[in-house]
């Protein structure tokens, strides 16, 4: 019963963010989503004000990928210590796909940077899908479920803490002027699909860990 509902999660999951990233795709390529990402732009420069400026450009290096790796290396080091050498490969690899995958959707879809009102330098690559939020949302829900592992008392504080991570460098990209709000949403729907697979594969690898201890008893 327990493996049907964590194989049916997995599956609404990962049907429910390629339909989100398919959907943001076709308006992409149908050249409809530029409205309303510059409706919701111009929404969030009227909220512009010193105390949320100072938020914004502090949350947004959480998704750097010098951010990322950099939590990626601690996770990974963190549950190799623990004997769990298993669960630090499919982690860190989780993290690494992700970040690897991401400049070539950026590429198929070619989508230049907004211009508004950048308030920080723009980057030099594309837009879509956002770097710093796919980083962030697969780094921080695979921490989030690595540790719940370890601590399970924690689950609800760990989730918590890596949703407002993850929501806080999606709203700090557009935000700060770089990314369109669609490229935060297809970010968010690709790290989601990527964590998820790290999540089913981390499962699996805690069921293959307990049948072999079980046959070495």
């Amino acid at each position: 019963m327990e493996r049907n509902r964590v194989t049916l999660a997995t599956a609404c999951t990962l049907t429910a963010a390629l339909g989100v990233l398919v959907f943001l795709a076709a308006r992409l390529v149908e050249s409809t989503l530029e409205v309303t990402d510059v409706r919701i732009a111009e929404a969030v420069y009227d909220l512009h004000n010193p105390v949320l400026h100072l938020l914004m450009r502090l949350a947004s290096p959480f998704g750097s990928t010098v951010g990322v790796i950099v939590v990626t290396a601690a996770l990974g080091a963190f549950i190799w210590r623990r004997g769990d050498r298993r669960a630090a490969v499919i982690a860190c690899s989780t993290i690494l796909a992700a970040i690897l995958l991401n400049p070539i959707l950026k590429l198929m879809f070619a989508r230049p940077r907004p211009e508004l009102f950048p308030l920080i330098r723009l980057p030099q690559s594309y837009a879509f899908p956002s770097g710093h939020t796919v980083g962030a949302t697969v780094a921080y829900a695979v921490v989030a479920m690595v540790l719940t592992r370890y601590r399970p008392e924690w689950r609800t504080r760990l989730r918590a803490g890596a949703a407002v991570i993850i929501v806080l460098v999606g709203a700090a990209r557009v935000y700060l002027g770089v990314h369109w709000p669609g490229d935060v949403a297809a970010g968010w729907a690709f790290g989601a699909m990527m964590a998820t697979v790290g999540w089913r594969l981390l499962r699996r690898g805690t069921s293959l860990s307990v049948v072999n201890r079980g046959s070495n008893e």
